[in-house]
C-alpha cells in the first residue's frame, strides 16, 4: 500500500493569531459581561432607596389620617426631621394623647427613619443622608410631603459621585 504524502499547504491546527483573536472576544465579552452586572446593581440599589422613601412617605400620610384633629389643627404644617420634637410620653399612659401629643409623636417617629434622634449606638439611618419635610400650603389646603437623600452615581469622567434624590407627595386631607 502506498503511502500517501500529505501537501504542505494544508493547515493541521490554529494558528497563534488566531487563538490570539479568540481570547481578545472572549475578554471584551467578558468585561462587557461586568460592566451589566454593575450596572444592574447600581440600578437595584436606587430603586430600593425610592422604595423605602415610597414606605416612609405613606407611613407619614398614614400617621396623618389616624389623627384628624391634628391635621385639623394644622399640628403638622410645618416639620424638618432636623429638628425632632421631644418625646411626649404620652403612649403608654391610660389617658392617652391629646391630638398635639400624638402629632409630635408621629413627628418623632418619622424623623428617627432618618436622623438618630435617641443617641443610639446601633442607629442605621433608613437612607443614606436622608431629610424629610412636611410643609402646608394655606392657599391650596395641600400637604407637602418630601424626602431627599444622597445615592452614589457614576460621573460623565467615569468617577463616582454623590446625587441628590428626592420624592414628594402633595396630599390633601
Amino acid at each position: 500500500m502506498p503511502i500517501k504524502m500529505m501537501p504542505s499547504h494544508v493547515q493541521l491546527g490554529f494558528s497563534m493569531i488566531e487563538l490570539l483573536v479568540a481570547v481578545v472576544v472572549l475578554a471584551i465579552g467578558l468585561l462587557g459581561m461586568a460592566g451589566l452586572q454593575t450596572a444592574g446593581l447600581s440600578n437595584n440599589q436606587s430603586a430600593y432607596f425610592r422604595s423605602q422613601a415610597t414606605i416612609a412617605i405613606a407611613d407619614m400620610v398614614d400617621r396623618m389620617r389616624a389623627n384628624t384633629a391634628g391635621v385639623k389643627d394644622r399640628y403638622y404644617q410645618s416639620f424638618d426631621t432636623s429638628a425632632a420634637p421631644a418625646s411626649p410620653n404620652c403612649i403608654s399612659t391610660s389617658g392617652g394623647c391629646n391630638a398635639q401629643e400624638l402629632a409630635d409623636y408621629d413627628m418623632r417617629e418619622w424623623a428617627k427613619l432618618f436622623t438618630n434622634v435617641d443617641d443610639d449606638a446601633s442607629y442605621v439611618a433608613l437612607l443614606p443622608n436622608a431629610t424629610g419635610t412636611i410643609s402646608y400650603n394655606d392657599l391650596t389646603e395641600i400637604y407637602n410631603i418630601k424626602i431627599s437623600w444622597q445615592e452614589m452615581s457614576w460621573a460623565a469622567g467615569g468617577s463616582k459621585q454623590a446625587q441628590t434624590q428626592s420624592m414628594q407627595v402633595n396630599i390633601s386631607l
